[in-house]
């Protein structure tokens, strides 16, 4: 996974299943964070969104 070095610091707490798929987790962060996030080889690329 990387992160874009101008992703918001703040910190976020919640709970997250060990039966849950990345998938799912993922767009739950996109829920409830102003991110966004693809994927390419292999990769997780998370970033904020543009306001």
């Amino acid at each position: 996974m990387i992160l874009s070095p101008d992703i918001d610091k703040s910190t976020y707490s919640g709970v997250i299943y060990q039966k849950e798929n990345l998938d799912s987790v993922l767009l739950n962060l996109t829920l409830a964070m102003p991110i966004e996030y693809t994927k390419n080889e292999g990769k997780i690329y998370i970033k904020p969104i543009k306001k």
